[in-house]
């Protein structure tokens, strides 16, 4: 069976070809994140040595909740109120986030299925692929260009995956701060770690943290896994969020 696996509109755009759950070929695009990334699409295909009408099912990798929050705040922050602004941008949303299954199904003259995958969810099922524990807590946070806003906590009993809890930082700059700024103390983003954790029912001792969709760490990532010695961290590249897509949609789709 092959898989293909598009994202755009979020902060980065690519496509990942997937045949019989492993990953064939991926690609990113940078130029316009939103833009549907009609170059990578054809470049995974032309690797796999496929053509669209061969492909049996595409997936669509986003978060256009998190999206729709940062549109309302961004206009009520706004003085005066433009609602002809508001307008255009919440018009905007509607076409481009809310209908991706005909903007797909048109660019790629593609008429089989196509399953929406959230990101936590995809990243939570790679936090399950990435421990052996049977029973366990997963904390998944994820950024965009403004800040880090949404969360979650999992846990992962046998071969399940449950979410336990979704959060919105409120003080989410602060978090922010402590994750991307060079040189900083890590407090504010152990603090926020520890209580999107601390969410979770009946937490396991045994626990996962990773973080997603953030391209600006260098040794910062070394100081957060010495501050959180009892945690497991690390970060994801959107290539492996995009393979991890596809095995989350493989799994439910039972092939």
């Amino acid at each position: 069976m092959n898989l293909l696996i598009v994202s755009f509109g979020t902060r980065f755009s690519g496509a990942c070809l997937m045949t019989d759950g492993r990953v064939m070929s991926h690609k990113t695009e940078n130029a316009d994140p939103a833009a549907f990334p009609g170059y990578a699409v054809e470049y995974v295909l032309s690797q796999a040595e496929l053509d669209i009408s061969e492909v049996d099912h595409v997936a669509f990798l986003g978060k256009p909740l998190s999206y729709f929050e940062r549109l309302i705040d961004r206009h009520t922050r706004l003085f005066p109120f433009s609602f002809p602004a508001f307008f255009s941008d919440f018009r905007d949303f509607f076409i481009k986030k809310l209908k991706v299954k005909s903007s797909i199904k048109e660019n790629l003259d593609f008429s089989k299925d196509i399953y929406y995958v959230e990101l936590a969810d995809a990243v939570a099922y790679a936090a399950a692929g990435e421990y052996s524990s049977e029973e366990m807590i997963i904390a998944v946070f994820l950024s965009d260009c403004l800040s880090l806003r949404t969360g979650g906590c999992y846990r992962k009993k046998g071969d399940g995956l449950f979410l336990l809890k979704e959060l919105v930082w409120s003080d989410s700059l602060s978090i922010r701060r402590g994750l991307e700024m060079e040189g900083s103390d890590p407090g504010e983003a152990e603090k926020g770690l520890r209580g999107l954790m601390s969410c979770a029912e009946n937490p396991s001792d045994d626990r996962a943290v990773l973080v997603s969709d953030c391209r600006f760490f260098s040794d910062l990532e070394v100081k957060l896994q010495r501050e959180l010695k009892d945690l497991s961290f690390r970060f994801l590249d959107y290539n492996e969020i995009m393979e991890y897509a596809g095995r989350y949609v493989f799994a439910g789709i039972g092939e």
